[in-house]
């Protein structure tokens, strides 16, 4: 039904017989940092789309491809840098639990820190023998830049004038559909109106290839073009619209292109994909999870100073209605504690913070236990020996919610300043 087309799946083999390919500006991009056999297959699909004339790009998408040039080589570095600082993070959060074991609990370390340390450095060696191999392939010759301006070239549309880019801002002020513009740049907006152009002036039906989230429409999980996009492509050029991931792309190019292209990079490029994806969000989920996780180490924080102060009180009390009294009032804290700890571990943030806070839930549950049976008790020497024994727990806890609340201020100080 032509009112309603954006509901209605098109004819894929139809689809794929004589739709135009459009290639998102991060498709490009991805080229530098695939490896060289996935790039090599994804290479051989583009040459084949462009041998029979089916590859057109937007000039935005050009544009923005360039503009980008100058600094991928930058940006590949810094990715990897911040790679090796993972590993060496993850080796030293390693070397401070064992340490830990060995401090707290006599645990043997040293043959399974020599161990460790053996292993982190073999992985180091590969990561960057793997980080000169791609540099060099960067380099060589002939340019991944030349090839790829080789697919380019002739295959780009014209650019938009000021005048109509002020037509797109105003459009896209109260835009509630993919592309929107909520970035202000409206860069996927005009490639967006540059496609409608093409395919009502060529009157072609279009797949876009993209890994840019914004341009789909997810429903229960699922990601595709949303259906008020199709119906626009249709009203406007008559004509069908669908879009992919790369690594889907590249799955049904097996089918319909007869491509060969393995499961292992289809894998590849769909983890890309993803990282893709998640990375402009990734950064502010993480500082939302440290947040609340230092919120949280900081209300425990408090209420152990609290159960500090009454068991001091408490231990020099002869009143026993007086000790338990405080005892209820801390049974009450450290289940507000207990359930602090419970979701902190659970936390996606370090592991060092996750040991430390599972070390603490330890001797929270030994207290917890030892608060119920003295409650209980008839026996103050009892009581005031458990007493004496959880004001020396809440002390290593008071200190140790003090180092992870402090280590979570930096981890959210070197999030903010990378």
């Amino acid at each position: 039904m032509k009112d309603f087309e954006g509901y209605y799946p098109p004819d894929f083999d139809k689809l794929w017989d004589e739709a135009t390919f459009v290639f998102d500006t991060n498709v490009w991009l991805d080229l530098y940092r695939f490896s060289q056999e996935t790039s090599e297959v994804l290479f051989d699909i583009l040459e084949q789309l462009k041998g029979n004339g089916r590859i057109w790009i937007p000039y935005q998408f050009a544009y923005e491809y360039h503009e980008n040039l100058m600094s991928i080589y930058d940006k590949i570095d810094n990715e990897y840098n911040e790679r090796e600082k993972d590993l060496e993070k993850q080796r030293e959060d390693l070397k401070r639990i064992l340490n830990r074991l060995k401090n707290r609990h006599g645990f043997e370390v040293e043959a399974h820190v020599a161990k460790a340390q053996k292993v982190y450095e073999e992985i180091t060696q590969s990561f960057e023998t793997f980080v000169k191999d791609h540099k060099r392939r960067l380099c060589g010759e002939p340019l991944l830049k030349d090839r790829i301006a080789q697919l380019i070239e002739g295959n780009y549309g014209k650019n938009c004038p000021d005048s109509c880019r002020e037509k797109i801002r105003v459009t896209g002020e109260n835009r509630d559909i993919p592309p929107t513009s909520k970035d202000k740049k409206y860069g996927d907006l005009i490639g967006w109106f540059q496609i409608l152009d093409y395919a009502e002036k060529n009157s072609k039906p279009i797949i876009l290839i993209t890994d840019d989230k914004d341009w789909f429409h997810e429903y229960k999980g699922k990601t595709k073009p949303h259906p008020r996009m199709v119906q626009e492509m249709y009203d406007k050029a008559g004509v069908s619209f669908y879009l992919y991931k790369t690594g889907i792309f590249m799955k049904y190019a097996r089918d319909y292109l007869k491509s060969h292209v393995s499961n292992e990079t289809i894998e590849e490029v769909t983890n890309r994909g993803k990282y893709t994806t998640q990375q402009e969000s990734s950064t502010a989920s993480l500082m939302r999870r440290r947040f609340r996780m230092r919120g949280a180490l900081r209300s425990m924080q408090r209420n152990v100073d609290i159960m500090h102060e009454e068991l001091r009180l408490s231990v020099q009390s002869p009143d026993t209605s007086i000790i338990r009294g405080a005892l209820r009032s801390m049974r009450q804290n450290v289940d507000i504690i207990r359930g602090g700890l419970r979701l902190s571990v659970q936390s996606p943030d370090t592991s060092l913070i996750r040991g430390g806070l599972r070390s603490i839930q330890q001797d929270v549950d030994i207290m917890h236990e030892a608060l119920r049976l003295s409650v209980q008790s008839l026996d103050t020497s009892l009581i005031r020996g458990a007493l004496r024994s959880m004001r020396r727990n809440v002390n290593i806890m008071h200190d140790e919610l003090a180092q992870y609340t402090h280590l979570t201020r930096l981890l959210e100080d070197d999030n903010t300043t990378s």
